[in-house]
């Protein structure tokens, strides 16, 4: 048996995968197209989603290094007489710093662009403004007799870093905006401009002069350029699931559908998913499961954004939205909530009969997101683990007791105005499925069967738990609602499709905003068990 391709975990040089053999998943079909959009093409996905890679290689295939190529999709257009290689300029703004201010930012780009200007042994023009940027294309062109192609990455990499700071922000953006501006102003001297970001925020202000650019972000036919196919997961990456059984314990034949459900779902035209290529390959190199992707991230600003705009996960669940949405955001500090989750990748895109909505893409979004509003709600973070890992073990014990222990400690620290404006069985039953969300169980809601609709099927390990929530306005009344739920768990057959599920009916107690009682079927049983009070832990 021979020895596994070296994963190319963090990898952002097309190069080095090609010379040290490592696996690299073949995107190559889509470079020569790429040009045939237009003059100026402009690409946003999400971060860690191959944006840097795809720039690379198409540097590496515009420099003409055939010997990176071999084998790969794009080989025979290079070895083609038509093929003409082309000088690259190629930017990664996010490589420019601006903690000390704007005049550091400006001398790290004039620093880059005179290093460029070397490559070529051209002068280097002494200014640091944008004009010295179409200087330079027009140089260069002239210098090579061929006009050059330009490769910006992470474009709106210093918008985002200047956020914080409103009049830094103004300025960064009205000097980009010169700055790409030169594109159009030497685009007699361009032959080929390819742009990358996380978001288009920003994109109609800075790049409002470059009226011949054209956005793929949406496009069927790019849709599948970055980020991994559920045929090329299959292709490429099937051998290395033997060991991820090993480390994990989980059988081969039941791994891909638990990588689909954590990782894929991402779409950029609402109907191609496509896995994300960070956390598969975390996956595959580390061998556990887990949210690689949302903690390589920001973890603090996401989680500040939703508690200062009061926002909960449930109400971006298929969220109905314009084409005109997607393809206008407008500016990063106007969007809505939604829009910026959207751009940052945090939500994805859904094609309906009746248009597109919004959408977490997959378990690990979903589930990283949960957590961040508990987090958010119950204010101390070892508190919210320590709940957690109390409610896994719940589930994993199908023990209905202490499943309502720790429900009722996470309904203790929902704020007295949530419980006063929320206070419905929708609500409660929204906090409990965030909740075991964020604990990384599979919670559904409102899962139908033959005869009715449950509350609640949450699935951990290989354990399921169906819920029923009613309301009371006392404990009195409580005690009957947690036997009307059990009565129609039982008349609805809620659980029978699932082998040895524990059936637990819950009824709030308005007036103490928690679990009253509660009526429960354990596994394998067909006795109903009667909870008295809720058993609530200070």
């Amino acid at each position: 048996m021979s020895a596994l391709q070296q994963l190319p975990l963090g990898a952002q040089s097309f190069k080095i995968i090609r010379q040290n053999g490592d696996l690299y998943v073949d995107k190559t079909r889509y470079l020569p197209e790429l040009r045939k959009m237009g003059s100026v093409v402009f690409c946003a996905r999400p971060r860690r989603f191959g944006k840097s890679l795809t720039v690379s290689a198409l540097e590496a295939f515009y420099s003409g290094k055939k010997e990176l190529f071999r084998g790969l999709a794009v080989e025979e257009c290079m070895n083609s007489a038509e093929f003409q290689p082309r000088p690259v300029i190629k930017l990664d703004m996010s490589a420019m710093p601006l903690f000390r201010g704007f005049d550091e930012f400006q001398e790290a780009l004039s620093r880059r662009l005179h290093k460029i200007a070397s490559s070529f042994e051209l002068t280097p023009c002494s200014s640091n403004s944008a004009e010295s940027f179409g200087v330079l294309l027009e140089d260069v062109a002239q210098k090579m007799g061929v006009e050059p192609v330009i490769l910006i990455d992470e474009y709106d990499a210093p918008i985002f870093k200047a956020l914080s700071n409103p009049r830094l922000l103004e300025g960064v953006r009205e000097f980009m905006r010169d700055f790409y501006s030169q594109i159009k102003v030497a685009s007699d001297y361009v032959h080929f401009a390819f742009i990358t970001g996380v978001s288009k925020f920003s994109k109609m202000g800075v790049f409002s002069s470059l009226n011949n650019l054209y956005d793929i972000s949406l496009d069927h036919e790019f849709a599948a350029m970055m980020g991994y196919t559920h045929e090329e997961f299959g292709n490429c990456f099937q051998p290395y699931l033997e060991g991820l059984s090993k480390k994990t314990g989980i059988a081969v034949a039941e791994l891909p559908g638990k990588i689909e459900e954590y990782y894929n779902g991402f779409s950029f035209d609402g109907e191609t998913l496509v896995y994300n290529p960070f956390s598969t390959l975390s996956l595959l190199q580390r061998g556990f499961f887990d949210n690689y992707w949302m903690e390589s991230g920001s973890t603090s600003f996401i989680r500040n954004f939703l508690r200062e705009k009061n926002l909960t996960v449930d109400q971006f669940r298929n969220l109905p939205v314009q084409r005109s949405f997607l393809t206008s955001p407008g500016e990063i500090e106007s969007t809505p909530p939604h829009g910026f989750l959207y751009q940052a990748g945090y939500l994805t895109l859904r094609k309906r009969d009746d248009g597109y909505c919004l959408d977490y893409p997959n378990f690990e979004v979903l589930s990283a997101m949960s957590a961040y509003c508990i987090q958010n709600m119950i204010h101390e973070d070892y508190v919210a683990d320590e709940l957690f890992k109390n409610v896994q073990a719940a589930v994993a014990k199908q023990d209905a007791e202490a499943l309502v222990k720790v429900f009722n400690r996470v309904y203790a620290a929902v704020s007295y105005d949530d419980h006063r404006v929320n206070s419905n069985e929708s609500f409660y039953r929204a906090t409990l499925q965030t909740f075991l969300l964020g604990a990384g169980i599979r919670a559904q809601a409102e899962v139908h069967n033959n005869l009715g609709r449950m509350d609640i099927v949450a699935r951990y390990k290989d354990k399921t738990v169906v819920i029923e929530l009613k309301r009371a306005a006392d404990a009195e009344k409580a005690l009957k609602e947690a036997a009307a739920g059990m009565s129609q768990m039982l008349e609805k057959e809620y659980g029978n499709a699932c082998a040895d599920a524990l059936r637990l009916a819950v009824a709030i107690d308005d007036g103490k905003r928690r679990i009253g009682a509660y009526n429960y079927i354990p596994a394998g049983s067909s006795t109903v068990i009667e909870g008295g009070d809720g058993h609530f832990l200070r």
